[in-house]
């Protein structure tokens, strides 16, 4: 699924962000730390780049998908 979303250059990037939250959350539960990892570490550069969305539809600074990545991240660090 992901080669599908990555060859596509029209992929947005929150459906790109979150295919790459479930394959990270897949590397997680088979104890692939290092892949999981790798696969936060893509996804929250693509939430990164939704912050000024997520800001105007929250009305609340943070994004969360930055936030849930960066936990992610930290505990598999």
């Amino acid at each position: 699924m992901l080669d599908l979303y990555r060859s596509s250059e029209t992929t947005p990037p929150l459906e790109m962000a979150n295919a790459l939250r479930s394959a990270a959350l897949y590397a997680e539960r088979r104890a692939d730390a290092a892949e999981a990892r790798k696969l936060w570490v893509e996804a929250r550069s693509y939430y990164q780049q939704l912050d000024e969305r997520f800001a105007l539809l929250r009305g609340l600074p943070g994004n969360p998908g930055v936030i849930e990545a960066d936990r992610h991240i930290a505990a598999l660090s």
